[in-house]
Order: structure tokens, then C-alpha cells, then sequence
């Protein structure tokens, strides 16, 4: 369990609690929670699947008004007063209890169907902040200790801590690992693996940045055991997971380096990228031809509609070309309707730089240039004849002059 976590007013989880406490008639008469005093309360939620442990949520409003919430799973025998039939039966009252060193969750509600939703009331253990003490932690506060309750982190933690020689934690060092996620199961497994960091705010970095064992564990599947914890970090960091370096040696020709992966995945090339572009037609690309028409934007959409425009079967060299000079399906399309649709690759490349593309063609048409070379167009366009000006010298002199005079006069500061 996490915390904290904070809720809007109208968190979608909360609304998620009180609706299904609202399905399971939940009625809890405050004369039946516990009469010791109460350090937090508020709702519960459980869900279970009939095979993994169940899963637990609280919900808890701080004296400032602030929502939280976190779960995580808890195994079935430590729900004290509730059994495997009664979660799976149809809905009944319920009255269990969760202990944790910190203290303990009187919780009351309804299950039934794989579900159960309820209120709770959170009891703080008065000899834990001595024992806290004793062990060299410090005395948490009462605030501290709620936290800590919440995200059973207790002795068990702290020996599996001196267990692999790590620091003895402060009170609020351990609050940190806590509302980190870093409890005994994280400690002990990772410990396994034989990762460990020299601090503890190494530990929290790491789960912070999403390194746990079963990441861990499937990065040594791959053969990639000695990897020290920094450099699983890295990886994770740059989003290779086991299932994207499986994918990419898959379809990418073999095992690939960690280096090669992780420049990959910087670039966005994927699995899917590298599929989509096989179908294609440009399969068999080297590493470093997929980062490059990666980073240009040559994608299998862009070659799909480049064939459609008839541009088709062009070398990987040339459609990074087009494509760093702008030239896309629908500027050929434009290009098409304005006329000029047959024109080689190299000249379409030409006229985009010089800013000639199907608008401008077909103003220049409208205004009696309709059957101009291309070399003509650009000419124009590089003096800044266009079809407004075009239009405007054809109406002050009555009649369509060349090119070469339009361009002249266009020189010379136009027509006053």
C-alpha cells in the first residue's frame, strides 16, 4: 500500500467505493466499531479473483480535509474473521480485522460475489513508537504512524533491512520508504536477486523509477543477470522491458546489445515499426536505417501514400529525401490536380523548396499562366509573381502579358 495519495473531492475511486458500497446495502451502526480511540477511518474496498491474494483498498481523510487512498494485496489469512466462502458467497455483514505492527483495521461492511466494500476504523499500537525507539529509529509521530500502518511497514521490514546490512532507517526515512512502496516484499525479493544499493534512498529511486523483481527477473531471463541495479534503472528509464527486447530481437534479426536497445527505443523504433515497415516492402533494414527513417518520419503510412500518388518502390535514400523537403502524399496530390502530376521526384523536391506547390500553380492558372513549365513556376515564384499579382497586372493593362514581362514589371516594383 502507497500513501499518500491525495483525492479531488470527486475522485472517480471514491465514487467507485460509494457506489458499490450503495450495491451491497451497506449498513454499519456507528455503535458497532470499536470503542478505543480511533487515529483514522473511512471506507475499504476489496476485490478478489478467487485465486491471487485479495486485493485491499483504503480510503483515509486526513485532519486537513485532504482524501487518500492506497491498497495493495494481502494474503487471505491475515484478514482476521473472514474466509475464502464468505468473499465468494452471496453478499452477507461482515466484521474482520487486520493487524499490523503500527495498529490495527477494525473494518465492518458487506462481501459477497468476489466483493466487499465497508467502513473501517484504524487503532495505532501504543507500544510500537517505544519499540521504534528502542530499535533505533526514533518515535514516529502519531501522523507518522498512521502511514506506517497503512503501509505495514514494521519489524519484519526493519530486520530484512539489518538482515542486508542497510542503515537502520529514521522515523521519516522510513515513512519514505513506506509511502514509497518500499515494503519487506520489495527489501527481501530484491535482496534475492542479489540487488541491493548502498542507501536507502537508493531503494526508494529505484522502485520510484520502477525497477522491482519482476522486472528484475525478467531482465535476467533474457540473459542479462549481472546487470547492477543502476544500470536496470537506465534501461527502465528509456522503457526497455523485457517484452520490448524480446520483440525487437524477434523481429529485429537477433539478440541485440543493451546499447542498441536503448538507442532504439530512444528513436521510437518498435516492434511495430519494424513489422509495419516489412510489410512495406522495406524489410531487412540495418539498425541504423531503421533510426534514420525513423527520425525523418518514414514511416509505412507515409510510404503507403507515396505509392498511392505514384510514388511507389522508391529507395529508402529517396523517400528520407522527400520527406526532409516536405514533399508528402498530399502535396503530390495537390501537385496532381494543378496539373502537374507526372513530374520525377526530383523536380517535385525542387518546386516544394521553392515554395511552388498546387495552391500556387492553380492561382497562376487562374490568372491565364495555366500551361507554364515547371522551371516557369519557379521562377515566378522566386521573383514573387504570384496569381494575386498575376490577376492585378492583367486587369490595369487589359491583357496577359509574357512571363518574362510580368516578371520584369514585378522587378521593377509592379504596376502603380
Amino acid at each position: 500500500m502507497s500513501f499518500p495519495h491525495r483525492l479531488p473531492n470527486r475522485y472517480p475511486r471514491r465514487g467507485l467505493l460509494l457506489a458499490l458500497m450503495g450495491s451491497l446495502c451497506l449498513v454499519v451502526p456507528p455503535s458497532s466499531l470499536a470503542l478505543d480511540r480511533v487515529a483514522a477511518s473511512g471506507q475499504w474496498l476489496l476485490q478478489w479473483n478467487g485465486k491471487d491474494d485479495p486485493q485491499m483498498t483504503f480510503t483515509w481523510r486526513r485532519a486537513d480535509g485532504s482524501d487518500h487512498w492506497g491498497g495493495n494485496s494481502i494474503p487471505l489469512v491475515r484478514l482476521e474473521g473472514l474466509t475464502a466462502d464468505r468473499i465468494q458467497a452471496r453478499a452477507s455483514e461482515v466484521r474482520f480485522e487486520i493487524r499490523r505492527d503500527a495498529g490495527t483495521f477494525t473494518c465492518e461492511g458487506r462481501v459477497g460475489d468476489g466483493h466487499g466494500a465497508g467502513l473501517y476504523e484504524l487503532t495505532l499500537d501504543p507500544g510500537f513508537a517505544s519499540e521504534l525507539r528502542r530499535r533505533g529509529v526514533g518515535a514516529p509521530t502519531e501522523a507518522q504512524q498512521i502511514r506506517l500502518a497503512f503501509s505495514d511497514a514494521g519489524y519484519a521490514l526493519l530486520d530484512e533491512l539489518k538482515a542486508q546490512s542497510y542503515p537502520t532507517p529514521n522515523v521519516t526515512e522510513l515513512v519514505t520508504m513506506a509511502d514509497h512502496g518500499v515494503d519487506l516484499d520489495y527489501v527481501s525479493s530484491m535482496g534475492k536477486l542479489g540487488h541491493r544499493t548502498e542507501t536507502l534512498a537508493g531503494l526508494v529511486r529505484a522502485r520510484d523509477h520502477g525497477v522491482d523483481p519482476e522486472y528484475a527477473q525478467a531482465m535476467a531471463k533474457l540473459g542479462r543477470e549481472k546487470l547492477p541495479l543502476s544500470e536496470l534503472i537506465r534501461l527502465r528509464d528509456h522503457g526497455v522491458d523485457p517484452e520490448y527486447a524480446r520483440a525487437m530481437m524477434r523481429h529485429g534479426g537477433g539478440r541485440l546489445s543493451l546499447a542498441e536497445l536503448v538507442r532504439l527505443r530512444d528513436h521510437g523504433v518498435d516492434p511495430e515499426y519494424v513489422v509495419a515497415m516489412n510489410e512495406a516492402g522495406y524489410g531487412g533494414q540495418t539498425l541504423e536505417e531503421l533510426v534514420r527513417t525513423r527520425d525523418h518520419g518514414v514511416d509505412a503510412e507515409y510510404i503507403r501514400g507515396m505509392a498511392q500518388a505514384g510514388h511507389g518502390d522508391l529507395p529508402l535514400q529517396e523517400l528520407v529525401r522527400a520527406r526532409d523537403h516536405g514533399v508528402d502524399p498530399e502535396f503530390l496530390r495537390e501537385m496532381a490536380s494543378a496539373g502537374y502530376g507526372r513530374l520525377p521526384l526530383g523536380d517535385l523536391v525542387r518546386a516544394r523548396d521553392h515554395g511552388v506547390d498546387g495552391e500556387y500553380a492553380r492561382g497562376m492558372a487562374a490568372a491565364g499562366y495555366d500551361r507554364l513549365p515547371l522551371d516557369g513556376l519557379i521562377r515566378a515564384r522566386d521573383h514573387g509573381v504570384d496569381g494575386d499579382f498575376a490577376a492585378r497586372t492583367k486587369a490595369r493593362l487589359g491583357r496577359t502579358v509574357s512571363l518574362d514581362r510580368l516578371i520584369q514589371i514585378r522587378d521593377r516594383g509592379g504596376i502603380d
